[in-house]
């Protein structure tokens, strides 16, 4: 707890820690606020505020007062708190409800604000201090309001415990240990003397006892290249201060990254520096904590020229400005609990002004455009929805100071939860408009009570009857490049090139397209090769070598390219196995894959219903022989089988998920041989290449693994990830597989361009409902069409007497030699000719080649440096 002030007693609501406002729980997947269509909702003015209270010996300069500070929320003594920018700063209260000012509240700080935490669980609010903007830190205050007074009531000396020359841009309070963060960067001397730009490449972070009075420790965090912060504009209290906020769940530290360009604007040819969220690991407990590690969440864009970000800590998200040279401006949502971009905000133009409510998550943001004005959405919504627009507040909707029609101003909006309040200001005005926000707020809907589809009764023949789906999907590996060759080349050389290919590519090898089971119908679809349509558009006509293996309701087996297929209705069984052979993302011209490449892959599929055993659906997927970087990173293999059962009866629907990873190789040393710790692996490799490569473990939606009536199990994407794929890496919105493990090459910049290998996928889904023959079932489902490929999928209707027997036994993975498919031709050959296809480009030979090797060159040279520093055995696994 921080300290209270010894010159008056405190209220027990101004106590740290204690429950002010009620602060929503992170919410899952759902639609946007349920009165998104009502009319009668809206954000209209209903009054003015004038801040009456200024500092001693102001001086107006010619601009209006208003335009000089920030208000801030606190609700533990029912106020408003202002803060200039003075140096030094003053500070004032005013009352929440009233508006009207606290006599007397006027209190002077030590030096200039440089960071504000405003926080509803945090009485007051605190503040970084230094002789003036962006100059070295000297302390950090808690004030809060006693009495109707502003006072001090902890004030900790940080100079002695910080690096030399580092300015604290961002607090945030971690509910864990009551602690707050800090985030600092250096400043270089600007040429008037003044502390000018941020150095890349100096950012810190900082445990802070604000009760104890003493710094805890601090940790430099070279791989956030610079702080998210509108360090171009006046600083705060005026403008936001740095991303940073603190995850309850998984305990991280997370902070908005980007990175500085020649001249501080997008398609500047900045340096590909990662830029997005970086999260910090912390270890330990209380006063104990301490930091463990670093790791960056790149988002695809570009936050060179309007970083700013904010951090919603009712649901522990956080929201960041980016910019996309050829689509615009926009507001990307990061869920920290899930460790996911759960979607974006489009604005077309970066924000003049930015608020937030904390306890309801929604966020405010403001700018000129006629077309959107004030854009409002509630940042608990997964996929991210994109909210309300007031066109009106583009610009000053009234006369208040005779300026009809002035721009917004730029920096901070203020948000009252309690009141549902919204302040404005305007250029000119000396006024903050108060706006009232009558939307409601989103809450998640209920989920659906999938049971409803089954009595849940014992199954007695001649007397029951059941309605079933199953389906089985996979793939052994997906390689993706988003974004194409245009954004790639547009990244390095940020003008438009005639003749190269735009929008994704993606191959897929042992691809399960379709496998579904239901009463009336059985349906399975494989192919060893799979491309997308842009590679199939430039391969000028050529037919893919490769042709689909697929059955519909027959018994008899369909063979194929690389494998074969059954769909048999009578016996309610459908069954497939799928190999594929080599794939890679290489450089054309080169032998070796120097991306990304998978030796070799296979998947087996089965559903089948029993009756009173119910549905069971397996997936085993494998993928052999991965190389990235040209064997910086090798592993043998990655597989996954997933299973799912459903009989309709309590507590008989069931799923698992299994993953083995073996054989790794680092820079030629082997880093574990089976039985991978998927954990450690993912930290260790992460490190390692960090902002360049990064893998991750994707791990099924725990809401799905089995419904308590029996009648649903699915192994499935949680929906955070779901909508990063989806929003972030053009993942076909209708497959929502697990991948075993995915591998992602960053190449962003100004546009989003990376490459991304996934390896090992599977989806199951078991549904299976019991009813009673000849009575009117209301729970049972009617008869329907097979399943979507990537959702739960209702049973078909109608009764059936299912055969005797067991699921189908699925075979395990191939070892790690190239399968061969039938006619003894190898995948592998087409697919390093179908990628070449796939990355092609401006013409003739360099339709073919050219473009892809320059394009990838810096990638490539990175690659290079890498193994040439290290030295690397390219003698690991096969």
């Amino acid at each position: 707890m921080f300290a209270r002030p010894r010159p008056r007693c405190a209220s027990a609501a101004a106590r740290f820690g204690l429950a002010v406002l009620t602060v929503l729980a992170p919410v899952t997947a759902g639609v946007g606020s349920a009165a998104a269509d009502d009319s009668s909702a809206d954000l209209s003015i209903t009054g003015l505020f004038t801040p009456s209270l200024v500092r001693p010996g102001y001086v107006s300069d010619g601009q209006p007062y208003a335009q000089h500070i920030g208000l801030f929320v606190d609700a533990s003594s029912r106020s408003l708190i202002s803060l200039d920018y003075g140096a030094p700063a003053f500070s004032a209260a005013y009352d929440e409800f009233s508006l009207k000012p606290r006599p007397g509240s006027g209190h002077m700080l030590t030096g200039a604000i440089t960071a504000v935490l405003s926080d509803p669980r945090v009485p007051g609010v605190i503040v970084a201090l230094a002789p003036g903007k962006r100059q070295p830190a000297t302390a950090i205050a808690h004030l809060q309001v006693v009495g109707g007074h502003v006072v001090t009531t902890s004030l900790v000396n940080v100079t002695a415990n910080f690096s030399s020359g580092q300015t604290i841009v961002g607090l945030a309070y971690d509910p864990v240990t009551t602690m707050v963060f800090a985030l600092s960067v250096q400043y270089a001397p600007g040429a008037t003397g003044y502390q000018g730009t941020p150095v890349p490449g100096s950012v810190n972070l900082s445990m802070i006892d604000v009760h104890g009075g003493k710094v805890a420790w601090q940790q430099a965090l070279p791989n956030c290249n610079l702080p998210m912060e509108a360090e171009r504009y006046a600083a705060p209290p005026v403008y936001p201060s740095a991303a940073i906020g603190v995850a309850k769940i998984g305990h991280t530290v997370n902070v908005g990254c980007t990175a500085q360009s020649a001249t501080n604007g997008v398609n500047s040819f900045k340096l590909p520096i990662p830029l997005g969220i970086g999260v910090i690991g912390l270890s330990g407990k209380g006063a104990s904590t301490s930091y463990r590690d670093f790791g960056m969440a790149p988002y695809p864009a570009d936050a060179t020229s309007d970083p700013q970000g904010v951090w919603l800590p009712g649901i522990d998200r956080m929201a960041i400005q980016y910019a996309n040279t050829n689509n615009g401006s926009g507001w990307a949502l990061y869920d920290a609990a899930h460790g996911n971009y759960v979607g974006a905000v489009s604005i077309t133009q970066p924000a003049k002004a930015v608020g937030v409510d904390p306890v309801h998550g929604r966020v405010y943001l403001l700018d000129n455009n006629p077309t959107k004005g004030l854009v409002a959405f509630d940042a608990g919504v997964t996929p991210a929805d994109q909210g309300h627009s007031f066109k009106q507040y583009a610009a000053d909707p009234i006369n208040e100071d005779n300026d009809y029609g002035a721009l917004p101003t730029g920096g901070l909006i203020s948000v009252d939860p309690a009141t549902s309040r919204v302040f404005l200001s305007y250029t000119g005005s000396h006024k903050f408009i108060v706006a009232h926000d009558t939307f409601p707020h989103y809450s998640p809907p209920p989920p659906p009570n999938v049971d409803a589809a089954t009595a849940g009764i014992p199954e007695v023949p001649g007397q029951t009857g059941a309605n079933y789906s199953g389906s089985a999907l996979g793939y052994g590996s997906m390689m993706r490049e988003v974004g194409g060759e245009a954004n790639l080349q547009y990244n390095v050389v940020p003008f438009k090139l005639e003749g190269v290919w735009k929008s994704g590519r993606e191959v897929d090898s042992s691809y399960v397209d379709t496998a579904t089971l239901t009463n009336s119908s059985a349906v399975v679809g494989l192919s060893a090769g799979k491309p997308d349509d842009n590679t199939v558009s430039q391969m000028n006509q050529a037919p893919w070598p490769y042709t689909s293996i697929k059955c519909d309701n027959s018994a008899t087996e369909v063979t194929g390219d690389g494998g074969s297929a059954t769909c048999d209705t009578n016996t309610a069984t459908i069954k497939g196995t799928i190999n594929g052979g080599a794939s890679a993302a290489a450089l054309p011209g080169h032998t070796a894959p120097e991306l990304i490449g998978v030796g070799a892959s296979s998947v087996t599929i089965s559903s089948h219903a029993e009756p009173g055993k119910g549905m069971t659906s397996v997936v085993t997927s494998a993928a052999h022989g991965i190389s990235v970087l040209q064997g910086a990173l090798r592993i043998g293999e990655v597989s996954v089988t997933s299973t799912a059962t459903a009989n309709g009866q309590n507590h008989g629907a069931r799923s698992s998920f299994v993953r083995t990873v073996s054989r790794v190789f680092v820079a030629g040393k082997e880093v574990c041989d089976t039985n991978c710790d998927v954990e450690q692996l993912a930290k260790q490799i992460n490190t390692t290449f960090s902002g360049r490569i990064q893998i991750s473990f994707p791990t099924p939606d725990p809401t799905l693994k089995g419904s308590p009536g029996g009648y649903q199990a699915v192994i499935q994407r949680n929906p955070y990830s779901q909508a990063e794929e989806t929003n972030v890496n053009d993942q076909e919105p209708t497959r929502s597989d697990v991948p075993g493990m995915e591998i992602t090459i960053y190449e962003d910049n100004s546009e989003p361009s990376r490459t991304i290998a996934y390896l090992a996928g599977t989806e199951v889904e078991a549904h299976y409902g019991v009813y009673v023959l000849g009575q009117n079932c209301i729970s049972c489902p009617p008869p329907s069409t097979p399943p979507t490929p990537g959702g739960p999928g209702g049973g078909a209707g109608g009764s059936s007497n299912l055969p005797n027997g067991g699921p189908t036994a699925v075979s395990g993975p191939t070892n790690g030699s190239p399968p061969v498919v039938a006619g003894g031709a190898n995948v592998g050959g087409i697919f390093h000719h179908g990628w070449q296809l796939l990355v092609s480009g401006l013409g003739n030979m360099l339709h073919q080649f050219g473009v892809w090797a320059i394009l990838l060159l810096p990638v490539y040279l990175s690659a290079r440096r890498w193994a040439l520093t290290n030295r690397h055995d390219t003698s690991g696994p096969a």
